[in-house]
């Protein structure tokens, strides 16, 4: 028979309660024992990501009490490669970029397109004053000094105070006379000094026209087996061929060698055709000398436009 015990505390237990607590206890720490190798078994056998190994290291850190924040990761791979490059950006930020009110508008290219060209400007400033009928009809020398006349009068006629015309260059040569006007200023006012001088002489009828618009007019090649000055060349042949009128022929080029030169000329229409009927020879010193018919496209005069000076 069981002697009841006292538990010290005014209650009493038996032998058989003990035993039953005790049994109890055991059984549960078996239970527990077997779930934690069951658990153990299973996380081993079981592949565990690398996100629960991270979890677990940090939930292992933090129990340790070794656990510190982490520092951020370096800077990513294709940021690298593009420090590297040259191509590393500044940050964008919203308060850098001005609004669309307070920027300055854009200035917006010319589409005009610049076609006046400096040699294309100087060919209209360069005027010719000839006879109407030119080439047919021709100013002489007489006639040409008489318009330079005239047309300094009335530079002089200017008030003062007023803008008075300027000229580059004038010549006169061909049965023309040149101008080169040094502004369009002054290329209008001679055009209307000119239409103002039809009392110079009886017949004249003067005309001002650009020079790369005057009637085009045959052109002629001779070599002179002589070196003197072209101007007596001129002389002899007229002298010697009264029929060509070779004091209005327009000097275009020359070229001398130790032989002799090469000039070529822009001749009045009457002159070609005597010169075409007799085969393009003329009478020279004492012996005769051949022209050369130049074709239009075959001879290129200094400004490009019709017969002018060789200045």
């Amino acid at each position: 028979m069981d002697c009841p015990t006292d538990s010290g505390e005014g209650k009493t237990t038996t032998d058989d309660d003990n035993k039953d607590r005790t049994e109890d206890s055991a059984e549960a720490h078996i239970t527990c024992g077997f779930i934690a190798s069951v658990e153990t078994m299973r996380l081993k056998y079981k592949k565990i990501s690398g996100a629960q190994k991270r979890r677990l290291r940090k939930e292992a850190k933090i129990a340790a009490g070794t656990w510190t924040t982490e520092k951020p990761c370096g800077p990513h791979k294709n940021q690298e490669s593009a420090s590297l490059n040259g191509d590393n950006k500044r940050p964008h930020s919203d308060s850098s970029t001005p609004p669309v009110a307070k920027q300055a508008p854009k200035r917006h290219r010319s589409t005009n397109v610049q076609t006046v060209s400096y040699r294309d400007a100087v060919t209209t400033l360069k005027m010719a004053v000839i006879q109407q009928g030119h080439p047919d009809v021709t100013l002489n020398q007489e006639q040409g000094d008489l318009i330079q006349a005239r047309v300094i009068a009335a530079i002089d006629a200017i008030p003062e105070g007023e803008r008075s015309p300027q000229f580059h260059h004038s010549k006169f040569e061909g049965g023309i006379l040149w101008m080169t006007c040094a502004n369009l200023e002054t290329r209008n006012w001679l055009l209307d000094v000119i239409q103002k001088q039809d009392q110079l002489w009886e017949g004249a009828a003067l005309t001002v026209v650009e020079a790369s618009k005057l009637p085009k007019r045959p052109k002629v090649l001779v070599w002179i087996p002589d070196t003197g000055n072209e101007t007596i060349v001129r002389t002899r042949i007229r002298k010697q061929n009264p029929d060509l009128a070779a004091g209005d022929w327009l000097l275009l080029s020359r070229k001398v060698d130790e032989k002799g030169q090469t000039l070529a000329y822009s001749i009045d229409e009457k002159s070609f055709r005597i010169l075409e009927r007799a085969q393009f020879k003329a009478f020279w010193c004492l012996g005769k000398v051949t022209f050369r018919n130049l074709k239009k496209d075959q001879h290129k005069t200094n400004e490009g436009g019709a017969d002018q000076p060789s200045l």
